[in-house]
């Protein structure tokens, strides 16, 4: 037993150097103007990625640099399940695509996971860390909010129309369909912080500064930041109309804390939580303002930064947010769709050719230009497809080759000769380990974003009613009918969470709550508490733009090391990956299934002849000491 116990602490040893080094270093032309026209059609996108691949391939030969070989079909599933869906491919899907003979399975492969569920829960992630979503804010939800980004990306919403929506909507969150005001509320009574932060992620320049003085690095003005501004200005995110008041002294009189709790939530929710208003194109100068191009409290009006020049005209008091919507989202802005096109080329290639994305100055230089412009008239002419373009992305030489085994110097830049080696996400290391843990984790529900009604620290009547059916019953209550409606809810609060703890007490082995918490990350609350695995692996906080780490720190070895990993795999038999494990005999085919269930390959000979000389007899021990050792390997955390 002494001699089993040496041999698997031995073998567990033999990933720990791997998990301190933390940080990995690594690493014929078409014309510009040539538009990308018809590539709707599967041989036509085939053909633009093919002009993409001889763009890079230009650059390449003219900077003498030998491009890397394709990468493998092993690498290659792996990397194309954690990049378009976020998590490892499962045992089948790994199996499934590396047993296939066929040709032109990559191509079809890529096109099915961008039609996934799981593609949506990835992409919900990405643009929940750009747009710095919140789950609650304030303690009031936001669940509207993020349910209207994912069916966005459900429905492959173009991209022009998505952000036209953001910016341009108005009512409730709890309306059906209404739920792009959260993008107001997040900057909620900061007009000038939310036109920056708009122009940051949608048009890639940075104004912020320009809210003080005129920006010390570029050339934009204090007046023109406030010019920008004047566009969604006269807005507000604050219903305080009679009925608001009303409940609100009633509030004040009742004895009974709960109710009044309850009441100001159903009230901050569904009365205040509106953006109303309309802008009228003009805003006016703080007391402040200090230079000779317009006076303190001038009233000033809209105007662009930059072209297109002009606006729509208009002579109607329309909202001048419908108008900024059009400029924002046009084909002709100069920075609008060049953007975008860069961001997911980032997003696929793992460097954009500008960077940082969202900073583009009058000098700025892209390491491709023409390549850049080659990109931006084809999401053009897809329409702003998101899919559509990351298909073409995803079909290019350029993605499917090796990783670069030399990292380049910061600032510069490879030129596309091979992948740069990347870490994990937090999202797809947690998204990763529950692959291996629950089946069908891409379409498993925690039953959270519908609820969104806590009581006794639990979400309470989850599937009873969704909260837009809530809305529809209360948005024109009287003050009577909203204390009525509060009195009932409590109660059934109450009941529900009753009922939930005496199940539990009744068999508390066996029962499993109504809500799980064994689901993606897109699935659970955002941000995620301080010291949950995915903040401990670096998820944003949600307080900045693209705010999410892929840095390694010594937090992380313990969820990876005795945490996670062994309550919820090793010792946990109902796990997808344990169940895998136990349905077979041979210790090789043993060995077989964790290497493909967590790294997508087999063992070589080498590995195979470690394993058998380092690992105890014990059968179970053996599979476990495996697993632990594959989980904590540097090549289970990085996307290669």
């Amino acid at each position: 037993m002494f001699e089993q116990t040496v041999m698997r602490i031995s073998l567990r040893l033999l990933t720990i150097p791997t998990m301190l080094i933390g940080v990995v270093c690594a690493a014929a032309w078409v014309d510009a103007g040539e538009q990308a026209a018809a590539v709707s059609a599967p041989r036509d996108r085939q053909e633009a990625a093919r002009a993409i691949d001889r763009f890079i391939d230009d650059k390449l030969s003219q900077k003498k640099i030998e491009p890397l070989p394709i990468t493998g079909d092993e690498q290659f599933v792996r990397r194309i399940y954690l990049d378009v869906v976020g998590r490892i491919p499962t045992l089948v899907e790994a199996r499934a695509f590396l047993d296939s003979k066929e040709s032109g399975k990559r191509a079809r492969l890529i096109e099915s996971l961008l039609q996934s569920a799981g593609h949506v829960s990835h992409q919900f992630n990405f643009w929940a860390d750009i747009l710095r979503v919140k789950e609650h804010d304030g303690g009031i939800s936001r669940a509207f909010y993020i349910n209207w980004i994912k069916d966005s990306l459900a429905s492959n919403k173009a991209y022009d129309q998505f952000v036209r929506e953001l910016v341009t909507a108005s009512g409730s969150g709890w309306q059906r369909g209404n739920g792009a005001v959260g993008y107001y509320f997040r900057d909620r009574g900061m007009p000038l912080d939310n036109m920056a932060n708009t122009l940051r992620i949608f048009a890639g320049t940075r104004v912020a500064c320009a809210q003080c003085h005129d920006h010390p690095h570029d050339r934009w003005t204090r007046r023109q930041m406030f010019e920008m501004a004047a566009f969604t200005a006269n807005l507000t995110t604050d219903n305080t109309d009679e009925l608001f008041k009303a409940i609100y002294q009633v509030e004040k009189a009742t004895t009974d804390e709960e109710l009044r709790h309850l009441s100001q939530v159903v009230r901050n929710t569904y009365h205040r939580d509106r953006v109303l208003g309309t802008s009228d194109g003009t805003i006016q100068l703080p007391a402040d303002y200090q230079y000779p191009d317009a006076k303190p409290g001038e009233k000033i009006a809209a105007h662009a930064i930059f072209g297109p020049a002009g606006l729509p005209a208009s002579e109607s008091p329309a909202d001048y947010r419908d108008r900024f919507g059009d400029w924002l989202t046009s084909p002709e802005n100069p920075r609008f769709t060049s953007v975008i096109a860069n961001r997911l080329w980032r997003r696929v290639m793992g460097r954009g050719l500008i960077e940082p994305v969202d900073d583009l100055r009058d000098d700025t230089k892209a390491t491709h230009p023409e390549l850049l412009e080659y990109l931006t008239q084809l999401m053009k002419d897809l329409r702003y497809d998101m899919r559509a373009y990351m298909l073409v992305l995803y079909n290019t030489q350029t993605y499917q080759r090796s990783v670069d085994p030399e990292e380049p110097d910061e600032g510069e830049s490879n030129y596309f000769r091979g992948r740069l080696l990347t870490r994990m996400t937090a999202e797809q290391a947690w998204d990763s380990l529950m692959t291996l843990v629950v089946p069908e984790v891409d379409t498993r529900e925690s039953g959270l974003n519908s609820s969104v009604i806590y009581y006794g620290g639990r979400p309470v009547l989850v599937g009873k009613e969704d909260m837009h059916t809530r809305f529809d019953k209360v948005k024109t209550h009287t003050v009577d009918q909203h204390w009525e409606f509060v009195v009932s809810e409590l109660k059934a609060m109450k009941d529900d969470l009753q009922s939930q703890l005496d199940a539990e007490r009744a068999a508390p082995n066996n029962v499993k709550p109504i809500y799980n918490f064994e689901v993606r990350a897109s699935e659970l609350g955002a941000p995620a508490a301080p010291g949950h695995f995915l903040r401990t692996f670096g998820q944003s906080n949600r307080e900045f733009i693209e705010g999410g780490s892929k840095a390694s720190n010594v937090t992380q070895f313990m969820p990876m090391f005795n945490g996670l990993v062994e309550s919820q795999l090793l010792q946990n038999p109902e796990s997808v990956l344990m169940q895998h494990l136990a349905s077979k005999d041979s210790p090789s085919e043993k060995c077989d299934i964790a290497f493909l269930s967590i790294l997508s390959r087999l063992p070589t000979d080498e590995e195979r002849a470690m394993i058998a000389a380092t690992s105890p007899t014990d059968d179970s021990w053996r599979q476990q000491d495996v697993v632990w050792a594959l989980l904590n390997s540097q090549e289970f955390l990085f996307v290669e």
